[in-house]
């Protein structure tokens, strides 16, 4: 559907709208979990 909204954009234009946003999002989830999932676990062993 993004390529129908973008109709004159190229293809590469496309991908990179599309996907760029839920690449930086999937990257920070992939910090915080990271950073958080290590901490939670020795608070629950404790």
């Amino acid at each position: 559907w993004l390529n129908v909204m973008m109709a004159p954009a190229s293809f590469g234009v496309v991908v990179t709208a599309g996907f760029g946003v839920f690449i930086i999002g999937d990257l920070l989830k992939l910090v915080l979990a990271m950073i958080i999932f290590p901490t939670v676990w020795r608070m629950i062993n404790r």
